[in-house]
């Protein structure tokens, strides 16, 4: 029995974009019935926030912690992929923005 190369990549392929397609399905399910929940998720995550950067000059008074970034940079980007798969669109997220100003 011989398997094709191609065969075995969509196979694989597909059932992650199912997968996928369920997921983001739960997700925009969520924010439809909680809609309070997309700006949680985007003000635990930082997502309004400006994000933190390490300043260039190393003599600056109050250092900054490169761990407490990173962990920061992990918790932001967790939060975007959330917003991302309720099917939140930049419009949406731009009035979240200018409504917690």
């Amino acid at each position: 029995m011989s398997l094709s190369r191609v065969a075995v990549l969509r196979g694989i392929f597909a059932w992650r974009g199912r997968r996928d397609r369920e997921r983001a399905r739960r997700w925009s399910e969520i924010a439809q019935l909680h809609p309070d929940v997309v700006d949680d998720i985007a003000t635990l995550g930082g997502v309004l926030q400006v994000p933190h950067e390490i300043p260039p000059d190393p003599s600056d008074p109050q250092p900054v912690d490169p761990c407490r970034l990173a962990f920061e940079a992990g918790q932001r980007d967790l939060a975007v992929k959330l917003i991302s798969l309720m099917g939140i669109t930049n419009y949406e997220l731009d009035q979240l923005m200018e409504a917690s100003e």
